[in-house]
C-alpha cells in the first residue's frame, strides 16, 4: 500500500508540471504566430500611408502620375491583388487596370457588402481592415481601407488595398506548419471582421488558448491547442502510472524471488533496472524544456552558461576566436509605461525572432539574458566579423514596427544597443570574462547615445544621452 501510494503521489506532481509546461509552450507559440501576423499585416497595409501622403501632396490627380504611383507599392508587395483609388468614395483609379475595368466608377455607398468598412474608417478616420472575401477571379482576400484627410481636414476619399490571404497568412508562418499545434484564426464580430479566417479543423474555444491580434480598426483573435488535445498527458500519466505500479509489483516480487534463487532474482533485477532507465529518459525530457525561457522560447540564462562553457574549451583546443554580444532594448521601461507589458511582452518576442532570423551559422547561440537583455555567442567569428553581425542585428530590430492598442499613437518602433567583446581562447581568461567585456561594452553604447553598436575597447565618440 505505501508503495501505491507513492506511485500515485509521483504520477500527479508529474502530470501536473507536465500540463503546466505544455500550456507554456502552447501559449509561447501562439504569441510567435501573434507577432508574426501583426507584423505581415501592418507591413503591407502601411503601404497605403505612403498612397495617402503622395494624394495629399498634389492638387490635381493626373491618369499618368498614379497609374505610376499604384504600379510602385502594387509591385512593393507580392501578397496585394489590387489598389483603388475613390474620391468622394467614387472607384476613380484602379491598379491593375486588366481585369479591373468593371469595377471603375463603382460607388460604395450603393454596395451594401462595402459601404460598412468604408463608413467605419471615414467615421474612425483610421484604417479598417474588412473581410475576409472571396474573390470572383478565385482566392480569399481582406480589403485594407484607407481614409484621406487633406490638410483642411476636409475628407478626400478612399484608399482601398486587396490583399491576397493566403500568401499572408503563408508569409506569417501561419499555414503548413509543422509544431504540433491545431490553430485558428477567427475575426471580431464587433468590427468588419467576422468568421473563421484560417483553421486546421475544429478547436474547443473554452479551452484553447487566445491570444488577440490587432488588426486595423479592429481585433482578431488566434485560438490554440496541442492537436491532439489537452488530454494527450492524462494518456501519458496513465501510462506512467501503470509503469510505476509494475516497478511496484517488480519490488514486491523481487522481494520474495530473493526466497527462491538467485537466478531468478537477477532477472527480475535487470526489468527493474530498465524501468529506470524509462523513467530517467522522462526526467531528461522535463530537463530539456527547462532550458528555454517561456516568453521568448530562445535558450534561457542557465542553458547559455552551459553551452558558453563547452564553446570556450572547444574554441581553445582549436585555436579558434570566441565573440560574445549583448543585446538590450533601448528604453524598454518607456515602452511598458506607456503602451503596457503586454506590448513589452510582444517586443521582447518580436526581437528574439528577429536576432534568429539574423544569424545564419549553425554554432551562432542566442538566450535571453535577463529582462529585456539578450546575449548572442558566436565561436569563430573575430572582432570584425562580430561587429558586421551585432551592425545586422541592431538594423533588423530597428527597422520593425510593433502595432499597440494606443490608437492615439503611431506603430512603436523599438531599437536596441550592442556590446561585442572578442577573445581568442586562452588559459589566462575565463569565458565568463567575455560576458563582462561586452557588458561594458554594452554600457559604452548606452551611455554615449543608444542605438548603437561598440566593441570592446574601442574609442567611442560620446552623443547626448536621450531622456
Amino acid at each position: 500500500m505505501v508503495g501505491l501510494a507513492a506511485a500515485e503521489l509521483i504520477v500527479s506532481n508529474w502530470a501536473r508540471n507536465a500540463q503546466h509546461q505544455q500550456r507554456e509552450i502552447v501559449v509561447v507559440r501562439a504569441a510567435e504566430l501573434r507577432a508574426s501576423l501583426e507584423n505581415a499585416i501592418s507591413s503591407t497595409a502601411y503601404l497605403a500611408q505612403g498612397l495617402s501622403a503622395f494624394v495629399r501632396s498634389v492638387e490635381v490627380l493626373e491618369p499618368q502620375q498614379v497609374n505610376r504611383a499604384l504600379s510602385v507599392i502594387y509591385e512593393a508587395d507580392g501578397r496585394i491583388r489590387n489598389i483603388g483609388l475613390a474620391p468622394d468614395n467614387v472607384l476613380k483609379f484602379v491598379y491593375p487596370v486588366k481585369g479591373n475595368e468593371a469595377a471603375v466608377g463603382l460607388r460604395y455607398a450603393d454596395v451594401p457588402a462595402q459601404w460598412p468598412s468604408v463608413a467605419q474608417a471615414m467615421e474612425s478616420k483610421r484604417s479598417v481592415l474588412a473581410g475576409p472575401v472571396n474573390l470572383v477571379q478565385g482566392g480569399t482576400a481582406i480589403i485594407n481601407r484607407t481614409p484621406v484627410f487633406l490638410e483642411s481636414e476636409q475628407y478626400w476619399g478612399i484608399i482601398s488595398l486587396v490583399i491576397d490571404l493566403e500568401p499572408l497568412l503563408e508569409q506569417a508562418g501561419i499555414i503548413n506548419r509543422g509544431d504540433g499545434l491545431r490553430v485558428q484564426v477567427i475575426g471580431d464580430r464587433s468590427s468588419q471582421n467576422s468568421g473563421v479566417v484560417m483553421g486546421d479543423g475544429p478547436i474547443d474555444s473554452a479551452s484553447a488558448v487566445r491570444m488577440p491580434i490587432r488588426v486595423p480598426g479592429g481585433t482578431w483573435s488566434l485560438l490554440a491547442l496541442p492537436r491532439q488535445g489537452w488530454q494527450a498527458f492524462s494518456q501519458a500519466a496513465w501510462a506512467l502510472r501503470v509503469q510505476l505500479y509494475l516497478v511496484v509489483a517488480v519490488m514486491v516480487g523481487f522481494v520474495l524471488l530473493l526466497l527462491n534463487g538467485q537466478a531468478q532474482a537477477r532477472v527480475m533485477a535487470r526489468d527493474l533496472q530498465q524501468l529506470n532507465d524509462d523513467l530517467a529518459a522522462s526526467n531528461e525530457a522535463l530537463e530539456y524544456m527547462s532550458r528555454y525561457d517561456a516568453l521568448t522560447n530562445v535558450a534561457n540564462r542557465r542553458y547559455f552558461d552551459e553551452m558558453l562553457a563547452r564553446s570556450w574549451a572547444n574554441c581553445r583546443r582549436n585555436d579558434l576566436p570566441m565573440s560574445v554580444l549583448m543585446v538590450d532594448v533601448d528604453h524598454f521601461k518607456s515602452i511598458n509605461d506607456n503602451f503596457g507589458h503586454e506590448t513589452g511582452d510582444a517586443c521582447l518576442v518580436r526581437i528574439a525572432a528577429l536576432i534568429l532570423n539574423t544569424l545564419r551559422r549553425a554554432d551562432d547561440f542566442v538566450a535571453r539574458y535577463g529582462g529585456e537583455e539578450f546575449v548572442v555567442m558566436a565561436a569563430g567569428l573575430n572582432g570584425q566579423q562580430a561587429t558586421i553581425l551585432a551592425e545586422r542585428i541592431r538594423a533588423a530590430i530597428g527597422g520593425t514596427l510593433i502595432e499597440h492598442r494606443e490608437k492615439d499613437k503611431p506603430p512603436l518602433r523599438m531599437t536596441v544597443s550592442v556590446g561585442v567583446s572578442t577573445r581568442d581562447a586562452s588559459n589566462d581568461m575565463k569565458a565568463t570574462d567575455l560576458c563582462r567585456e561586452a557588458d561594458e561594452a554594452l554600457y559604452t553604447a548606452k551611455r554615449t547615445g543608444r542605438n548603437k553598436v561598440v566593441r570592446f575597447g574601442a574609442e567611442v565618440t560620446p552623443e547626448p544621452m536621450q531622456s
